[in-house]
């Protein structure tokens, strides 16, 4: 099972790894190098979206941490399976992700080969896309648990 109360609060265990593999000292840019790449430019730029005007909308823990110094904290994280996550936050990154994929994957101009930089956002809002369904089925086997 997934799940775990925590001071009222829902935690969802992470059952995969939610950063690709590092590739660092690769001589060619591979498709997963890419994906990485992209990966680490759109969490600062999630961490940039994440202001105080936004995480006001939301309640600080049991504990009293804040939502956006849970958020960064999670932007931060190694994101591996087995973490332990507030769902609340979760929610949050799975919003994010299908925002930037579908700007990523529907907003860009045609790419006519790998080497095209368009093709560097494609392939990682596919990459958005596909993490987004599989936390959001995560989410949903995590709340459907605790009922």
């Amino acid at each position: 099972m997934n799940i775990k109360k925590h001071d009222s609060n829902l935690i969802v265990k992470l059952t995969f790894n939610l950063k690709p593999k590092s590739v660092s000292g690769n001589i060619y840019l591979t498709k997963l190098a890419k994906v990485e790449r992209y990966m680490e430019g759109e969490l600062s730029n999630f961490e940039n979206l994440c202001t105080d005007d936004h995480a006001s909308y939301f309640e600080p823990n049991e504990q009293g941490i804040s939502f956006k110094d849970r958020y960064l904290s999670f932007l931060r994280s190694p994101m591996k399976k087995g973490d332990e996550v507030d769902v609340q936050v979760l929610k949050e990154f799975v919003s994010d992700l299908d925002n930037r994929a579908d700007i990523d994957m529907n907003g860009q101009s045609e790419w006519e080969t790998e080497e095209d930089e368009e093709y560097l956002y494609y392939i990682g809002g596919k990459y958005f896309l596909q993490l987004a369904k599989k936390l959001k089925l995560l989410i949903y086997d995590t709340e459907k648990g605790e009922k």
